[in-house]
C-alpha cells in the first residue's frame, strides 16, 4: 500500500510540469497539493500501514480499532497510551492529524510497541505517517525507545527503564558531542545497564537540542544573506529591492527577497502562512521571519528552514549562472544535510516536501517557488496575522 502510494506521488509529480506548461499560473500544482485525493490525511495513511502490518481483513476503524485492543492487551499496553477511543475515531473517520508535540511522538512510540514494529519500521511510521524523524537522540526517553525496540524488550522495560534514568545523579561535565556519535554509541548497547551510565554519564548532551541542525540552520542562513545580497545588486533586482540592501541585511529583508513576499505592515511583521492555502503539513511551521531569529527551534522547524535556506542559494545560484542540474543534484545534496542532521530525508508523500521537489525539478527554481508562494496567499493584508 505504501509502495503504492508513493509511486502514485512520484507518477503525479514527473507530469505535473506538462500540466503547467498548458496553464499560464501554478494553480494545478496548487490544486493537487490541497486535493485530499492528492495526499492521504494521517488517518488514511496510518490505517494502511496498521493493516499491512497486522493483515488485517479489512482497513475501516472499527477493524484497526479493535485490533489495536488485542495488541495493547497481549503487549501489557493501554489502549490510551496510544489515544483514547475519541483520539483514535478523529484519526481514522474524520482526517485529524496529530499534533507535532512530545505527547504525539509518545502515542506514536506506544503504537510502536503495540504493533511490534522493528528500528526500520518505527522510523516507517514516523517518516512516512507521522512525517517526523523518529528517533531524537538527544532526549534520553527516546533513547531508551530505540534501544528497547531494537533489544526486542517491552513497554514496560521502556517505562521501567525511563523512571531508571530519571533518577540517576547525572554528571553535566561531558564534552558535546554531535548527535551521529551518540546515534553510534546508544545503537551498539544490548544491555540495560551500560545504556543507563552512557545516559547517567553525558547528562549535558542529553540537555542540548539538535546541535548539528544549529549549525547547519547558521550556516545555511548567512549563505542566505550573502546570496540576497547578491540578488540586490543584479540590476534586474535593485529597483525590486530598493530600500532592502544593508551591509547587516536584516531578518526580514533576507525573508523578503528569498519569498518575494512583503511582510511588513504598519502594526509590524505579518504572520503570513495563518491563512495561505496551502495544507497544514505545508503551512505548519512554515519558516517565517521570526524564524531567522530564533535561539531555539523544534525539529519540525529545523527542518523546514535548513529546506527553505539551502533551497534559497541552490536555485539562486542555478538562475544566476544560468546553469544546468537535474534533481537528483538537489536531492543529493539536501538530503546529506538532513541525514547529517538526524532529520528525515525528502520524501514525496510530504506535501511540503513535494513543493520543494516540484519546484526543484523547473529550469528556474525560484522563480516557480515564489510564484507558488504568492498565488497561495490571501489578497487582503488585513486577513494576515500581525505580531508586535
Amino acid at each position: 500500500m505504501e509502495l503504492t502510494y508513493t509511486s502514485g506521488l512520484e507518477s503525479d509529480f514527473w507530469s505535473m510540469p506538462d500540466k503547467l506548461d498548458e496553464c499560464d499560473d501554478y494553480s494545478i500544482a496548487i490544486d493537487f497539493l490541497n486535493s485530499r485525493d492528492s495526499f492521504q490525511p494521517f488517518g488514511a495513511r496510518l490505517a494502511a500501514f496498521i493493516t499491512d502490518k497486522l493483515s488485517l481483513p479489512a482497513s475501516d476503524s472499527k477493524t484497526i480499532i479493535d485490533a489495536l485492543t488485542e495488541q495493547c492487551a497481549r503487549k501489557g499496553i493501554a489502549v490510551s497510551e496510544i489515544g483514547s477511543y475519541n483520539t483514535l475515531h478523529n484519526w481514522f473517520d474524520i482526517g485529524k492529524r496529530p499534533k507535532k508535540s512530545v505527547a504525539s511522538r509518545q502515542s506514536m512510540f506506544a503504537l510502536a510497541f503495540a504493533l511490534g514494529l522493528s528500528v526500520d519500521e518505527t522510523k516507517d511510521l514516523f517518516h512516512k505517517i507521522f512525517l517526523d524523524r523518529a528517533f531524537n537522540y538527544r532526549d534520553k526517553k527516546e533513547v531508551v525507545f530505540y534501544f528497547c525496540i531494537k533489544n526486542n524488550k517491552t513497554w514496560a522495560d521502556a517505562t521501567r527503564l525511563i523512571a531508571e534514568s530519571d533518577g540517576l545523579a547525572n554528571d553535566y561535565s561531558d564534552k558535546t558531542q554531535i548527535t551521529k556519535a551518540i546515534a553510534s554509541s546508544v545503537d551498539a548497547f544490548c544491555e540495560e545497564q551500560p545504556l543507563l551510565e552512557y545516559i547517567r554519564q553525558n547528562g549535558r548532551n542529553f540537555q542540548k537540542n539538535s546541535v548539528k541542525a544549529k549549525e547547519e540552520f547558521s550556516r545555511y542562513l548567512s549563505e542566505a544573506k550573502r546570496f540576497a545580497k547578491e540578488e540586490i545588486n543584479n540590476s534586474y533586482a535593485r529597483e525590486i529591492y530598493s530600500g532592502k540592501w544593508t551591509e547587516n541585511l536584516s531578518n526580514n529583508a533576507l525573508y523578503e527577497i528569498i519569498t518575494g513576499l512583503n511582510i511588513t505592515g504598519s502594526k509590524g511583521t505579518k504572520t503570513i502562512f495563518n491563512n495561505a492555502a496551502l495544507p497544514k503539513e505545508i503551512k505548519n511551521r512554515f519558516p517565517e521571519a521570526v524564524t531567522f531569529g530564533k535561539k531555539d527551534m523544534s525539529s519540525e522547524e529545523y527542518r523546514k528552514a535548513i529546506i527553505l535556506l539551502f533551497s534559497y542559494g541552490f536555485w539562486y545560484q542555478i538562475q544566476s549562472l544560468n546553469a544546468v542540474f537535474n534533481l537528483d543534484d538537489y536531492t543529493d545534496a539536501l538530503n546529506y544535510i538532513l541525514i547529517d542532521c538526524n532529520y528525515a530525508i525528502l520524501y514525496y508523500g510530504n506535501p511540503f516536501d513535494w513543493m520543494f521537489l516540484l519546484c526543484a525539478q523547473d529550469e528556474r527554481p525560484l522563480d516557480m517557488f515564489r510564484g507558488i508562494l504568492s498565488e497561495v496567499l490571501p489578497d487582503d493584508p488585513s486577513s494576515m496575522k500581525v505580531t508586535d
